[in-house]
């Protein structure tokens, strides 16, 4: 088999921690079905919460208090739920399109052109979803 993948500038996501972001999930699902999916992207002084918040789970943590107490879930964990939202808060800001909660770019298939709206799932028939990512060195 000689296949070809054109991978050499995207992030190698394998180096992920598998385990540490399983706990992460757990935590994000928590918080998803305490509130909803995207309830923390509603807040306002979202940076300055979420710092607090962050800082308060690390400061527990380094107290030997392992897990929190309302979840029974790593301390740690809670950190990087936070640290993730307050990065995604700031990616959001600086990016230079118009991206609605996740959404990416949608081309159709045969036209090749960016479509300017997000479309509806009742029009994906023939379409191809990609999602580019910026270039990285190595």
């Amino acid at each position: 088999m000689n296949g070809v993948k054109y991978d050499k500038n995207k992030p190698d996501m394998y180096l992920l921690p598998p385990r540490a972001l399983l706990e992460v999930g757990k935590v994000l699902t928590y918080g998803a079905n305490k509130y909803s999916p995207d309830n923390w992207r509603q807040l306002d002084s979202l940076q300055e919460r979420y710092t607090s918040a962050a800082l308060r789970h690390i400061f527990a943590d380094m107290a030997g208090e392992e897990n929190d107490e309302e979840t029974e879930m790593s301390h740690l964990a809670h950190a990087i739920c936070c640290l993730l939202f307050k990065l995604e808060d700031k990616l959001m800001e600086e990016d230079e399109f118009d991206i609605d909660l996740g959404t990416i770019n949608i081309f159709p298939a045969e036209e090749g052109f960016y479509m300017d709206q997000p479309i509806t799932i009742g029009d994906i028939s023939d379409v191809d979803i990609t999602y580019t990512l910026p270039e990285y060195e190595n």
